[in-house]
């Protein structure tokens, strides 16, 4: 009786699932990730719900989320561009100004608290502009229907 290099032909043939599932775990660590990543540029905070809003949403080819979180009543807002806080305004501009070089045209998306002071937004629109980025958009809570 001839033996075959598979074995006796009594045996089924198997198949070895392991390569199938290292597939899928490196899926499914791959996914946790990437879904990481993408929530950490949206850091919570109230937005305003302006009147009146024409506010639309947009997508944006080279962009940047600059969020300013409400920290206290006595204390500086936090700046984070993207999900990275910045010590400062001065910091922030040369964050912006090092992405600027990479990407000309650069657009910042500004995320604000409602409760942050307009000053503080106003010298985060100052170091915006002082870097030569023509255009930004200011994220607000469009007026919800009736």
């Amino acid at each position: 009786m001839r033996h075959s290099a598979r074995g006796s032909r009594n045996e089924p043939p198997s198949f070895n699932m392991t390569p199938m599932i290292d597939v899928v775990f490196l899926l499914i660590i791959f996914f946790m990730l990437v879904s990481q990543f993408s929530s950490a540029e949206n850091v919570e905070v109230e937005l305003p719900d302006p009147e009146q809003s024409q506010a639309i949403e947009a997508t944006v080819p080279e962009k940047v989320i600059l969020n300013i979180e409400y920290v206290g009543p006595d204390e500086p807002p936090a700046f984070l561009l993207g999900s990275i806080r910045v010590a400062g305004l001065a910091e922030l501009s040369r964050r912006l100004r090092n992405q600027r070089v990479g990407s000309p045209e650069l657009q910042v998306i500004l995320r604000a608290d409602k409760r942050v002071a307009y000053l503080d937004v106003r010298q985060a629109m100052e170091v915006i502009a002082a870097n030569q980025i023509e255009m930004f958009h200011i994220v607000a809570r469009p007026e919800s229907a009736p």
